[in-house]
């Protein structure tokens, strides 16, 4: 068993299929997935269909849930199980997706670690209402496939620059992105903390808003060298 860790996916498995595909992962192996999976998005016949996608997946997921998604008790016929020590939430259709509980202490591998879940976002039901995410996944695709597949970056992650950039582009067609494109302003002088040292790119970009940025003193990566 082999555990992997990734961020957000906002629905978008296409990064972690490829992932299995390349290390010939199994079921037995986890992908714990750091909030926001969106998996129980929609609370309606899409989110069934892209479990149906998951489900097939060789890898076992294990969700903490974001702020831009239902709980799974409000989701589908989960039930608690224990999993690593812990108590998860699964259904038993898709045994091979689990959802973190609150509070609860996992065992990966002789290492306890303890999952806390996101808080609620507050324009999230406004944008599942209207089907309308606040970035695009049409807009961030084809930046994420840029950087991967032409210029040849492993990370598809966007720096805080890069995310903007779709984000100015989805305000011309979503209320909701012009929205918060409009706060950015009332950003200056908020305070704003890293676990780890940000990329001279983050850094700039959080100068530039005017936010007071401070860092844990460790690199995200044990590279010998950064930037």
């Amino acid at each position: 068993m082999h555990f992997y860790i990734t961020g957000d996916t906002h629905g978008n498995f296409n990064r972690i299929e490829e992932f299995c595909s390349e290390n010939d992962t199994t079921k037995e192996d986890v992908m714990i997935i750091l909030g926001d999976a969106g998996i129980n998005y929609w609370l309606d016949n899409t989110d069934r269909q892209l479990k149906n996608d998951l489900s097939s997946l060789d890898i076992t997921l294990f969700c903490i849930h974001g702020n831009h998604e239902a709980r799974p008790w409000e989701a589908g016929d989960y039930e608690e199980v224990m999993w690593n020590d812990g108590l998860v939430y699964m259904e038993e259709a898709y045994p091979n997706i689990l959802f973190a509980k609150d509070g609860e202490i996992y065992n990966f591998h002789g290492k306890k670690v303890m999952a806390i879940g996101g808080a609620y976002s507050v324009d999230k039901y406004y944008r599942i209402s209207h089907k309308m995410p606040l970035i695009s996944p049409i807009v961030i695709e084809p930046i994420q496939n840029l950087k991967t597949k032409v210029l040849g970056n492993h990370n598809p992650r966007l720096h805080s620059d890069e995310i903007l950039k779709p984000l100015s582009i989805s305000a011309a067609t979503n209320p909701t992105a012009e929205l918060a494109l409009r706060q950015l302003p009332k950003l200056r002088g908020c305070e704003a903390h890293s676990s780890v040292i940000l990329s001279q790119v983050d850094d700039s970009v959080f100068r530039k808003l005017g936010i007071n940025l401070t860092c844990e003193a460790k690199y995200q990566t044990k590279k010998l060298y950064h930037r």
